[in-house]
């Protein structure tokens, strides 16, 4: 009887490394995930902005437009905001962008001096106010750069 209930620990024993383990490559997998795509966001030469458009009340607005046009070419590149309000503009060369967040419902918000660096993402999140997209607000920007 004492035999068994020792093979039972094992086996409870066994079944918790394995739990343990899954849990482990869980994170793993979830952490590679998330920061992988920060390592294509850009190469040696380019960077990247990214960050969160929100509403008033802070909840994410998904397929909102942003558009960032760079101050001295005149280069434009836009993206949507994804369901949960992230976005992402990669491949971006380095300089000064004027950058505008749109979405219908919400007044136009429009940022200056958006600075973009080598091998870095710039991160600029925006909580847009309600109103008509005729309606703009300009904000200097104050970014934040993050190396990667």
């Amino acid at each position: 009887m004492i035999s068994h209930h020792t093979g039972t620990s094992s086996l409870q024993k066994q079944r918790s490394h394995q739990t343990g383990f899954a849990r482990l490559c869980a994170l793993l997998g979830l952490a590679f995930t998330i920061f992988c795509p920060l390592d294509r966001a850009q190469t040696a030469g380019t960077g990247a902005l990214g960050g969160n458009i929100t509403d008033p009340s802070g909840a994410g607005v998904g397929d909102a437009q942003i558009k960032a046009t760079s101050e001295t070419r005149g280069e434009v590149r836009a993206v949507s905001s994804a369901a949960n309000g992230s976005y992402l503009v990669v491949l971006l060369l380095p300089g000064v962008y004027e950058v505008e967040v749109a979405q219908s419902g919400f007044k136009t918000a429009h940022f200056t001096h958006v600075r973009i660096l080598v091998a870095e993402l710039a991160t600029l999140n925006v909580r847009l106010e309600i109103g008509t997209a005729s309606e703009r607000i300009t904000v200097e920007a104050a970014t934040e750069q993050l190396q990667t």
